[in-house]
């Protein structure tokens, strides 16, 4: 990976908190959202992963994650980062909790000091961040779990006992492998099936317990990802108590969001890096306390992307976008109306050149590099078993999604995405 800066086409893009930055905003923020959670404002740019120097009036270079882990049995000795178990951690000793914390208590006191642990034989110091009194602000906080590996504190293992996942079956992985029967080559090649992370899990599970051993580790997994999940669960749990108790619960905006998501099995396959729903579907929540009351906290039935977010806080917080801004929707009339209209007919999403695919409100279409396709019945096929692609009869639409996914294609402007937790305040006088 590199620094999104050193790419050409990104060496001048202007970001989110930039913008904010720029239009008299005090942007601040810690943990994974650029990429990793470090950053500089002096010395080589690519070593400058949050952009620290263009992003924001005051960075924070706090630790995250939950280190200490204990790799469990079915935990791949040589797998790099597919790796799971318990922590040795407490909750509150865990580098995730403390950065959520820390935006708590900046968010409860309007400032905050934090300890930063030696690093490469530097010192260890301390950085205090104090939201300045005469302006609005822009706090991100990023947290790096579920992202591997996957470790937590063993109380949240505790919460999802592997006897209990009867839904994960040596019958439903047997069809997880039949499903890639109707799977074209350039989409096989996203299945773990020939290599990957799930064949690692699977090839050490029978290494040390033959095939009876596979069920066990799938659930093992399975175990560690959700604990990671309730993890940041109850992060996020410690960063909303913070804003409730602010004296700004009232005019910040929230916003919480994950960068992709995750395959646990589906598609013989573990983790993103693929085309498929669950990796590219997430959680998205927005709460503006200005109209508590505009949709009554119910969900809306809506394709949207990530690329949206950026005009949609751009207009709560009253900010103009960039003249260079070529991509997204504002969000802001779904906020307002439960009725509204929908914001967009199909989502464009790609992975790796020439990978694309599309969703509507009841398909995804792909096309792979080597011109494979997949169509998928989104209502009525969810878990995309059935590819309609080659079916009689589906030249017609797979034609048109054609000709749609080549416009998208031509007319967007993919950049890349980040973090995990946003907020944004607008002043009363705002």
């Amino acid at each position: 990976s590199r620094h999104f800066r050193l790419y050409e086409t990104l060496r001048d893009a202007v970001t989110l908190p930039q913008q904010l930055k720029a239009h008299g905003y005090f942007t601040t923020g810690l943990g994974k959202i650029f990429h990793t959670a470090r950053g500089t404002v002096d010395g080589p740019l690519a070593r400058d992963w949050a952009d620290a120097r263009n992003s924001w009036s005051q960075w924070v270079n706090h630790p995250i994650g939950c280190s200490g882990g204990q790799p469990g049995k079915y935990s791949p000795p040589h797998g790099g980062l597919m790796q799971f178990g318990p922590s040795r951690l407490k909750l509150e000793e865990s580098a995730d909790w403390l950065a959520a914390d820390f935006a708590a208590r900046l968010l409860e006191h309007g400032a905050a000091t934090t300890r930063i642990p030696a690093r490469r034989g530097d010192r260890a110091v301390q950085q205090t961040v104090r939201f300045p009194g005469d302006r609005p602000f822009f706090l991100g906080c990023g947290l790096f779990r579920p992202h591997l590996p996957f470790h937590a504190p063993r109380a949240f293992f505790e919460k999802f006992p592997t006897d209990e996942m009867t839904g994960l079956t040596r019958e439903s992985l047997e069809a997880i492998i039949a499903d890639l029967d109707d799977l074209p080559p350039g989409a096989r090649r996203f299945s773990d099936y020939d290599g990957g992370k799930m064949r690692t899990v699977m090839e050490h599970a029978r290494r040390i317990g033959g095939r009876e051993a596979e069920v066990p580790a799938w659930r093992a997994v399975v175990q560690a990802y959700l604990a990671c999940v309730s993890f940041a669960d109850a992060c996020i749990g410690r960063l909303l108590e913070g804003l409730d108790r602010s004296p700004w619960r009232d005019n910040t905006v929230l916003v919480l969001w994950s960068d992709h998501g995750y395959h646990l099995g589906a598609k013989y396959h573990i983790a993103k890096q693929a085309l498929w729903e669950e990796a590219n579907r997430v959680t998205l929540i927005i709460r503006d306390p200005r109209q508590p009351g505009a949709v009554n906290g119910r969900p809306r039935r809506q394709i949207v992307g990530l690329n949206d977010l950026y005009p949609t806080l751009c207009e709560l917080a009253g900010v103009p976008l960039p003249s260079t801004f070529q991509t997204g929707r504002s969000l802001v009339p779904l906020l307002n109306d439960p009725d509204a209209p929908e914001i967009h007919d199909a989502v464009l999403m790609t992975y790796q050149p020439g990978n694309h695919s599309l969703r509507t409100p009841d398909r995804r279409f792909m096309r792979y590099r080597d011109g494979s396709l997949e169509l998928y019945d989104m209502i009525g096929d969810p878990r995309q078993l059935t590819n309609l692609a080659s079916r009689p009869g589906a030249a017609a639409e797979v034609n048109r999604f054609t000709t749609l996914l080549d416009e998208r294609v031509r007319g967007e402007v993919l950049p890349a995405t980040t973090g995990q937790s946003r907020a944004a305040r607008r002043s009363p006088a705002d």
